[in-house]
């Protein structure tokens, strides 16, 4: 779970460099690319391709993936707004990973974890609001479909879902319609 919060994270301090100058704060967060889209509570979030990515490992024991998209933006000369979503799949021993299945969280199968993860960040003045919420393991509230996966190409696709919560206010994020298309990924 640290592992893909560090993904995330690292990935959204990344996409500074990426940024684009707006002083429209109502668009803020809608604008992207498409390489991992989804709705936060119904609104659009399109992650900046360029600060999209994947990691696939693969052993006789355990597959991982990981996959992470940010989008930042610098809302005015005071105020920079990042937002990002990771995911995570690993899929131990027994189970059979491969691309069209569909995984959940907290299934029948104990060798099976998906997880999620939102974070958001608005720094206004050194004022920081910060969110960081991650999808519950008790409950059934994070999926995972792997629709590609091409190991000689190293482009994945898929969709996902879940219910991420923030512990320290205790605030629920949907994140619904996820889709990640053609993301570029290392081969581990």
């Amino acid at each position: 779970m640290k592992s893909l919060k560090l993904i995330v994270i690292v990935l959204a301090a990344l996409s500074f460099s990426c940024s684009s100058n707006s002083d429209d704060s109502d668009d803020l967060f809608i604008s992207g690319g498409t390489r991992l889209t989804a709705k936060i509570d119904g609104r659009n979030f399109a992650a900046l391709d360029e600060a999209t990515v994947a990691g696939f490992s693969q052993s006789d024991n355990v597959t991982v993936i990981l996959i992470g998209g940010a989008f930042s933006e610098f809302v005015s000369d005071a105020t920079i707004a990042t937002e990002s979503i990771g995911l995570g799949l690993t899929v131990i021993q027994n189970a059979t990973f491969g691309a069209s299945s569909q995984w959940y969280a907290n299934n029948e199968d104990a060798s099976i974890i998906v997880t999620g993860t939102y974070l958001r960040n608005n720094t206004t003045n050194s004022v920081s609001n910060e969110v960081e919420a991650t999808s519950d393991f008790e409950e059934a509230s994070a999926r995972i479909r792997v629709t590609q996966l091409n190991r000689v190409s190293g482009l994945m696709s898929g969709e996902f879902e879940f219910v991420a919560r923030d512990d320290r206010t205790g605030d629920t994020f949907v994140i619904t319609e996820g889709k990640f298309n053609d993301v570029p990924f290392e081969n581990n």
